[in-house]
């Protein structure tokens, strides 16, 4: 969607939506790591710098949650880990949960991808 107005209308709904899911069901972690990828997603599309911020707090937020309903599934590690790569420009923050990721599942191929950009990041000067 090329226009942000209504971009933000159907992220604020599929928000709602989505809230409501895990309202039903709080134990289910797709909800909560599906809101953790939205408000990630909502996050990088916001020009609005505190808005982008508050989003990015949201979603690892999420993540955070997520990982204690499902702490052995390194998919969500990895994805709370690239949040902190690619939304946040946080690569120290990163960096641990791919460690705790490779733990869980030392064949899991994508944290592998991931840990090559944390080192690409931190070797181009990033935090």
């Amino acid at each position: 969607l090329s226009e942000p107005s209504q971009r933000e209308q159907l992220i604020q709904k599929a928000a709602e939506d989505l809230r409501i899911a895990q309202g039903i069901n709080p134990l289910n972690t797709d909800h909560t790591a599906n809101l953790a990828r939205l408000y990630s997603l909502w996050s990088a599309f916001s020009s609005d710098t505190q808005q982008r911020e508050e989003h990015a707090q949201t979603s690892s937020d999420y993540f955070s949650h997520a990982v204690i309903l499902s702490p052995n599934n390194a998919r969500i590690w990895d994805e709370w880990a690239l949040h902190f790569l690619s939304v946040q420009n946080h690569p120290e923050d990163a960096y641990p949960l791919l460690k705790n990721s490779l733990e869980l599942d030392p064949t899991y191929d994508w944290t592998y991808g991931l840990l090559g950009d944390y080192y690409i990041q931190k070797l181009s000067g990033g935090s």
